[in-house]
């Protein structure tokens, strides 16, 4: 580096070090759009935890018979489809609670994801596969597994 180089660079540090805070003050004027008075303010929202009230719901309703169906892995008709979806978008939350929460997720694979299926469902479900697709010891051991 040319001595004259150096020279530059040091002439520059004093704007790169600082020795004490700077303040800056402001005078802002807050402009008022609207007042209103004497009227309660009403919360339009619970802010209980929409997700939360859905897994309590399915774990202490673990016998409502939509449920129980889908635990089993028994289909279920119209009526019990709208049972949940009534549930879940209208006692629980709205519609856009569940959107926002589990997106386009379908209400049995909600409830099953949560509630778990029963391993004795699980198996019986496998064993039509296991039995189709002539699976080797090892293949029906791992299916077993879970």
């Amino acid at each position: 580096m040319a001595e004259d180089d150096c020279c530059g660079v040091r002439d520059l540090m004093k704007f790169a070090v600082e020795d004490a805070p700077k303040f800056v003050y402001t005078n802002l004027d807050d402009v008022e759009l609207e007042r209103t008075i004497g009227k309660e303010f009403e919360l339009s929202y619970d802010f209980e935890d929409y997700k939360l009230k859905v897994n309590k719901y399915i774990e202490e309703n673990k016998n409502n018979l939509a449920i129980h169906k889908l635990r089993n892995n028994i289909p279920l008709n119209e009526s019990e489809y709208k049972t949940l979806e009534k549930i879940f978008t209208g006692e629980l939350g709205t519609k856009e609670d569940y959107e926002h929460n589990f997106k386009d997720t379908p209400f049995g694979l909600l409830v099953r994801r949560i509630a778990k299926m029963k391993r004795e469902a699980a198996l019986k479900a496998f064993s039509a596969f296991i039995n189709e697709e002539n699976l080797n010891a090892n293949q029906i051991a791992f299916v077993n597994i879970f």
